[in-house]
């Protein structure tokens, strides 16, 4: 008997993923400060790193002045800039998301790589988050949508080969109709 309902929990389906689709409001209360966590990574270069430029050899030659910074990977720049407003629907076998500039993500649900712009993007279903990644050049993104009850969370981490890795919380609140 524990064998056969052993066999029918294996064989059951796995239950639908968690429907996205809906109007959002990007939350600034609920949200973590993604400029302050930027920051803190270049900081925490820069102090690793130590100085840049021609006397980079000199260890003690003490702080990075501003102008010898290396510049943010734009990677980092879009944590930094998160849509106001989303809109998302859902089909079967794409996830389609339109930001508060109208810009529009198509994304293949199945995990099927395509292109946006420069970067080569791969989107899938992981248990019941819908993860993107994106990659250009030695920089990914990673996106993960959950629904949380009342809020659709995205978690968006950039990752560098110059600055390392940075995650930021975005919430995202249901939109008045």
């Amino acid at each position: 008997m524990l064998l056969l309902a052993l066999i029918a929990l294996l064989e059951s389906p796995a239950p639908p993923p968690p429907n996205l689709s809906g109007r959002w409001t990007y939350s600034v209360e609920k949200s973590e400060d993604a400029q302050a966590k930027v920051r803190q990574a270049v900081q925490q270069h820069r102090t690793v790193s130590g100085p840049v430029g021609p006397s980079s050899h000199h260890r003690n030659a003490g702080p990075i002045a501003p102008s010898s910074a290396p510049p943010i990977p734009s990677v980092f720049e879009t944590l930094t800039e998160p849509p106001r407003k989303l809109t998302i629907t859902e089909t079967e076998a794409e996830v389609a998301i339109i930001d508060s500039d109208g810009r529009l993500r198509q994304l293949k649900a199945d995990g099927t790589p395509s292109r946006e712009g420069n970067q080569d993007v791969k989107a899938s279903w992981r248990n019941d988050s819908f993860v993107v990644e994106s990659r250009e050049g030695g920089n990914l993104t990673t996106e993960v949508f959950s629904l949380e009850p009342g809020v659709l969370t995205v978690q968006v981490t950039a990752a560098s080969p110059t600055l390392g890795s940075v995650s930021v919380k975005r919430v995202y609140l249901p939109s008045a109709p």
